[in-house]
């Protein structure tokens, strides 16, 4: 049953839900993105290191040692796990679209480990995975990892359906249908939406979502593109990628979405579609230079 969750007024549907949702998937996503990063980032100044920071990727060229590699490759799942756990731990606080920021902030973090632990068996690029082989592990330490991920993957969709519960509500549609737009269908357009090569990627919002954007509903955007009212045309960039790279008017928004990732990201597949930088794409803009 439907539980009388504060966070979305009773006049809402699942359209509101997953226009929310959606939109703190997407930011959770980049904060998330940009911590594990830094995580790496500061552990290889920590020693000594030279190493630049990009949005999805830390690129440091004179490793002297693969004690320090690995060191710095396990720093950023180390870091997403702890926050992660810490987070889902902590007792829920904040209201509305921030409780849902800081709800997929968690399950973000710990599923970017579940993810690493999962593909480390497939891939040489992921933190854990090359970590492994930097230290000439066994195979089977590659099938305990993909145990030990498919097995946290279980109990965090059990988690993640236990709080999504929370953000339903009596009287506006069925359950499973709210839950469908608060998790599957922000997924779905957070890590699949608008990855086409040539285009930025991000949210491929559908039109309706626009239409459906009232002014009080779309409150917590404002920040980011103040000109973008109710009516306006979003142009040919409609996803949230768009809005949050630049505005429907053409003016240019704070957040900007990475091309498609065609080099290779460090990221799991589940989320490396939706990596995010906070100015400039990856070929130009850098977080940490040493």
């Amino acid at each position: 049953m439907a539980t009388a969750g504060p966070a979305v007024p009773a006049r809402s549907g699942t359209r509101f839900l997953l226009l929310n949702t959606a939109v703190a998937f997407a930011l959770a996503l980049m904060t998330m993105v940009t911590l594990h990063e830094l995580a790496h980032a500061v552990t290889a100044l920590s020693l000594g290191l030279n190493a630049t920071l990009h949005s999805g990727s830390v690129d440091v060229p004179d490793y002297r040692s693969d004690s320090e590699h690995i060191t710095t490759a396990l720093a950023g799942p180390f870091f997403s796990l702890i926050s992660g756990l810490l987070i889902l731990a902590l007792p829920r606080f904040g209201r509305g679209f921030w409780r849902l920021f800081v709800m997929w902030l968690g399950l973000l973090s710990v599923q970017e480990v579940v993810g690493y632990l999962m593909t480390a068996p497939f891939v040489t690029f992921g933190d854990i995975g090359a970590a492994l082989r930097l230290a000439g592990a066994p195979f089977w330490t590659f099938i305990v990892c993909f145990l030990l991920g498919l097995a946290r993957m279980v109990l965090l969709g059990r988690a993640a359906t236990r709080r999504l519960l929370e953000f339903t509500r009596e009287g506006i549609d069925s359950t499973a249908d709210q839950l469908r737009s608060l998790g599957l269908f922000a997924w779905l357009l957070g890590v699949l939406g608008g990855n086409r090569p040539g285009r930025r990627v991000g949210l491929a919002l559908p039109r309706w979502a626009f239409r459906a954007g009232r002014r009080r509903q779309l409150r917590h955007l404002s920040g980011f593109c103040p000109s973008l009212h109710e009516g306006d045309d979003p142009g040919p960039r409609a996803g949230l990628g768009g809005w949050l790279a630049g505005c429907g008017d053409g003016s240019r928004g704070p957040v900007q979405l990475l091309p498609a990732f065609r080099t290779g990201s460090r990221h799991p597949p589940l989320s490396r579609s939706s990596e995010a930088c906070s100015a400039a794409d990856s070929s130009s803009f850098s977080l940490v230079g040493g």
